[in-house]
């Protein structure tokens, strides 16, 4: 299996989270998981990336591989500062619609600010805090790194915007598999057809009324 390092799921509807692609079997594997949008913090993230007519750093590879796989690919660059208002907004707005795949070089600094926040904004009631933990758990980097002969803190500004999220009143739309988790002996009712998907959940459903 050809995924990125740190693969994990991310808030929203089929959208997985990640270190670099480093090959276009890689991206093909995505594509294989639902996965249609490509979104790279990282440029540094396609330094190892080859290819037949890409060059680091003015034609990377891996918009190319995106345009040959059928995906949409959406480069929001950053280094040690957060994105724009309007950067922040393009992120925002493919998550919302789900099927992306979001990185930076490792999956844990530019990815964790990026998810963190996502969070805040889109699920009433967290911590910032928490989520701040969240992210150190995934490799986000402490206020205690000396950084990188730049001065301590390298995530200071990532950091500051990553907790200063708030809910914005409308929550990241979820997939079955994240609404059903399994039911009884770990049998996920999402492998089969969409229409037994949807009786099964009415069923639950009606079950939990009965019950209250």
């Amino acid at each position: 299996m050809a995924l990125p390092q740190n693969f994990r799921r991310a808030p929203g509807k089929n959208n997985w989270r990640g270190a670099a692609i480093l090959t276009r079997d890689s991206m093909k594997e995505l594509k294989a998981r639902g996965i249609k949008t490509i979104i790279n913090l990282a440029l540094d993230s396609t330094r190892k990336q080859k290819c037949a007519g890409g060059s680091y750093p003015k034609r990377p590879c891996e918009p190319i591989w995106a345009r040959e796989l059928g995906l949409k690919y959406i480069p929001v660059y950053l280094g040690s500062r957060p994105p724009s208002a309007a950067r922040w907004a393009k992120i925002k707005s493919a998550m919302m619609d789900g099927n992306t795949f979001i990185h930076c070089t490792y999956g844990a600094d530019r990815t964790g600010a990026v998810i963190g926040r996502f969070r805040l904004e889109t699920e009433p009631g967290l911590d910032p805090q928490e989520v701040l933990r969240e992210a150190k758990s995934l490799g986000f980097k402490p206020q205690s790194h000396p950084g990188y002969g730049k001065g301590p803190d390298p995530n200071r500004r990532l950091r500051e915007w990553m907790i200063a999220g708030r809910f914005q009143g409308t929550k990241a739309p979820r997939g079955a598999s994240e609404i059903i988790p399994a039911l009884p002996g770990g049998w996920k009712p999402w492998t089969i057809g969409s229409g037994v998907l949807l009786l099964l959940v009415l069923v639950l459903r009606l079950k939990q009324r009965r019950g209250q």
